[in-house]
Formats: C-alpha cells, sequence, structure tokens
C-alpha cells in the first residue's frame, strides 16, 4: 500500500491498485488512482497477500474502478 501511496504522490501508476482520489475528475468523484498493467492487478494483489480484487477494494472505498483512467495531465 505505501508503495502504491509513494507512486501515486510521484504522479505514477500505482502497482496494486490500493489508492483513490478525487483529483483525477472534475465533479470530484472519487476513483481508483491509474494502475499499471491492469490485466493483472488482481494476480498480483492476491500474489502480495490482498483477499479482495480491486474492484473489491474500490467498492469498499465507494470510489469508481475504470482501468482506463488517466494519469493527469501536468499543467
Amino acid at each position: 500500500m505505501m508503495l502504491d501511496r509513494i507512486l501515486m504522490y510521484q504522479g505514477k501508476k500505482q502497482v496494486f491498485g490500493t489508492q483513490a482520489s478525487s483529483l483525477l475528475r472534475e465533479d470530484g468523484s472519487w476513483v481508483i488512482w491509474p494502475v499499471e498493467n491492469p490485466e493483472s492487478v488482481d494476480t498480483r494483489r492476491k500474489e502480495a497477500g490482498f483477499t479482495n480484487s480491486v474492484t473489491e477494494s474500490a467498492d469498499s472505498m465507494d470510489a469508481i474502478y475504470n482501468p482506463e483512467e488517466a494519469l493527469p495531465k501536468n499543467e
């Protein structure tokens, strides 16, 4: 989780999909920060000991998970 948080603060994609933010969308809705290789994120989560999928985690945070979510543009 700490790795994901550090990557998020650096403006990079996270590994396990543990971090959410309200800064990605203009409406302020909470979304899972973009994830590197989203097609295998749940496998990585399971290997690391997480007991739920990124979608289940998003639901528990009342956040949206979109595997296509883009990183914010540097302005």
